[in-house]
């Protein structure tokens, strides 16, 4: 009779963290730094775009630009920018840049925490190690 002895099964890889479990890891290691700099950003990002339209950025000329690339009614969208206020229109800016912000937010929040003298927020100590602590005592 022989045994054949089995392997044990290599570990199954690791799966990339998705882009939002990644941001929530960043909230989680810097805290009010990340929440600091992600409300920084965006309220830049929207007092850009009314400084900008102060200065005579074309808004209807983009809207129109973006009516005729995605192909939509132009007699129901033409004339949205007309009764519409600078600042909604920087908020609608603001949400269409989103992703431009989210990664200026990944690239900046440690940067940020480092200038400002913080580190890494400390991970959460594990609780089976207190019990540990407690139960040799």
């Amino acid at each position: 009779m022989s045994e054949t002895v089995s392997q044990p099964e290599p570990p199954a890889p690791a799966r990339k963290p998705t882009a939002r479990q990644r941001l929530e890891d960043m909230m989680n290691r810097y805290g009010p730094v990340a929440v600091g700099t992600w409300f920084a950003i965006f309220f830049s990002s929207i007092a850009g775009f009314v400084g900008a339209m102060e200065l005579g950025l074309d808004i209807d000329g983009f809207v129109g630009w973006m009516i005729r690339t995605f192909g939509m009614d132009e007699a129901r969208w033409g004339g949205i920018t007309a009764g519409t206020g600078k600042l909604a229109v920087a908020y609608g800016l603001t949400q269409l840049i989103k992703p431009l912000r989210i990664a200026l937010f990944v690239v900046l929040t440690p940067v940020v925490a480092r200038l400002l003298g913080r580190s890494e927020a400390a991970p959460v100590p594990d609780d089976s190690a207190a019990d540990e602590a407690n139960s040799a005592g």
